[in-house]
């Protein structure tokens, strides 16, 4: 199961056989995105978000209680990304939407991705789709070169190129 970002050997070609993912990774600090509002401190600066524990019924949950929605993540929460989200073993991130694949990745909430985040959602698209990616091409397919970085228009519209069939 891959950890943290990708190392140089798995840059080279991104494959389906070792697709997955591990919440061992230790959790970063993430600065919240432009437009998202979060409780701030005494201090003015929104404190980081927390690890929490996937919901095993993710999206299809019906708990609304303020205890459950505070102990448990569930699919577009702002903790529910790479390194925040702890996963059961055998539990795989509940990603349904190409939304949720995005969001999954961008551990900073920064609404972009940079290299090393969008080769591991490359990676995830890959398996979905049942194929295989060269991970510097595909960042050049995506746009990433000219900027830098891909927003969710470009990695939407560089998946369903790659033939990911999820809804937006």
């Amino acid at each position: 199961q891959m950890q943290g970002l990708v190392d140089e050997t798995t840059l080279k070609k991104i494959t389906v056989a070792a697709a997955g993912t591990s919440p061992t990774s230790a959790a970063p600090t993430v600065a919240p995105a432009a437009g998202i509002r979060r409780e701030t401190t005494g201090e003015g600066t929104p404190p980081p978000l927390q690890r929490k524990v996937a919901c095993r019924y993710g999206s299809q949950c019906y708990q609304v209680n303020s205890e459950h929605l505070a102990s448990f993540a569930h699919p577009g929460d702002p903790c529910y990304r790479k390194g925040l989200v702890l996963l059961e073993a055998g539990q795989a991130p509940q990603l349904d939407t190409v939304w949720h694949i995005f969001m999954y990745f961008d551990i900073r909430e920064s609404g972009h991705l940079v290299q090393g985040e969008f080769f591991e959602a490359a990676r995830e698209v890959a398996l979905r789709a049942g194929t295989t990616v060269e991970s510097y091409k595909a960042w050049a397919d995506a746009g990433g070169h000219e900027q830098g970085h891909i927003g969710f228009v470009q990695f939407a519209i560089w998946s369903s190129r790659l033939g990911l069939k999820l809804p937006v």
